[in-house]
Order: structure tokens, then sequence, then C-alpha cells
């Protein structure tokens, strides 16, 4: 479900494979919609880039903002980011998208949140993006979605599908 890929060796070393019951997508098709993957640092090191496993549908995708927050009692800090990139999507097939992002030293240990929001654009069914994600979620891990930009989260109960690049 997430690995980590250090840039600075060749080949690449990515994580583990994990075993997992059953899938889901989350669409953003409104612009109200967001969904949030929370993670704990595995280690003590600068956050380079990330990818997400995810796919388009076959319009034109809107503009999407994805930002690194801190943890607040198990919801995104959505108020405050920790750094923040824009990104457009154009493969339509289920695929592993690239963002780089700027560099962030997080902490082992902490809990954040890589949060994709709308940003601008034409936003619909069929001018979206959708986010996969896997059950059963290993704490403290999980996937949290907003139907309202974040005022309220569900806890889906799912683990994130992403990988990251570390400098």
């Amino acid at each position: 479900n997430w690995t980590v890929e250090d840039s600075s060796l060749t080949p690449a070393v990515l994580g583990s494979a994990i075993d997992y019951d059953t899938f889901t997508t989350f669409g953003l098709t409104q612009a109200t919609r967001r969904v949030s993957f929370k993670v704990k640092a595995d280690k003590t090191k600068n956050v380079a880039a990330i990818h997400l496993y995810m796919t388009k549908a076959a319009g034109t995708c809107p503009t999407y903002t994805i930002g690194l927050y801190n943890d607040d009692n198990g919801l995104p800090n959505i108020a405050t980011p920790i750094l923040t990139k824009d990104f457009t999507v154009a493969t339509n097939a289920a695929h592993w998208e690239y963002i780089d992002l700027p560099d962030y030293a997080w902490q082992e240990g902490k809990c954040y949140h890589f949060d994709i929001s709308y940003k601008s654009g034409t936003i619909g069914s069929t001018n979206q993006i959708s986010v996969q994600y896997v059950r059963p979620a290993l704490a403290p891990r999980n996937v949290l979605t907003s139907t309202n930009s974040g005022t309220t989260w569900t806890t889906t109960g799912y683990d994130p599908v992403f990988r990251v690049v570390y400098d």
C-alpha cells in the first residue's frame, strides 16, 4: 500500500507489497470533495515526491492541490499546510501519478496527512480523478474523506495507496 523510494540508491529501493482484501476509489467529482491519507513517517528524511495510484475520467482534468499537513487529533490540520503542490493528470488508465513536491524533512514517528483537493477548472463526473485505497487499514494509517471542503471528515477504515520518494 505504501512504500518508500530512496532516490539516492540505484536501482531505487522500494518498500514491501501488502496483502489486502479489497480496494475502492474516491472520486474528486465536486469542488467540495477531498481525500486525506493519514500516514506515520518511518524515518526522519526529506520527502521529495509522491506517487499516487489513481485514474482520470475521459474529460479534461481540473487542477488539484496535494498538501502535506500535520495531524490534529487524527484529522489533517488543513488551515496550516506544511507544503502544497498543484497538479493535473493526463492519463485515463489506472496508474502511478508522480508528483514532485517541495522538499520537507518529516520526523520519524510523527503522523502527517497527504490531502488532495480541487483547485480550479471544470469539475464533474467526466472531469475528475479517482484515488485508490485498500483494506484493511493498518493503524495509525487511514484514509479520510470529506464532501464539504474539510469541515467534517469520515474515517474509511482503508489504507492509503501511495509511494513516497526520499532525497
